[in-house]
């Protein structure tokens, strides 16, 4: 059953939110200001595709 909800949660959700962070986190990198949060956004869009089980 866990299988299953992790799968719906990722085809529902967690692509999308990878896809969101990789874009904004790519298009703050291109200003000088924006770095340091474009590398936070990359960050968390490399621990965006995992649900998080606690």
């Amino acid at each position: 059953m866990k299988t299953i909800l992790n799968v719906i949660w990722l085809v529902l959700s967690g692509f999308w939110l990878f896809l969101g962070y990789m874009a904004v986190g790519i298009i703050l990198c291109i200003t000088i200001i924006g770095i340091p949060f474009g590398i936070v956004l990359l960050r968390e869009a490399s621990r965006s595709g995992r649900p998080a089980l606690r």
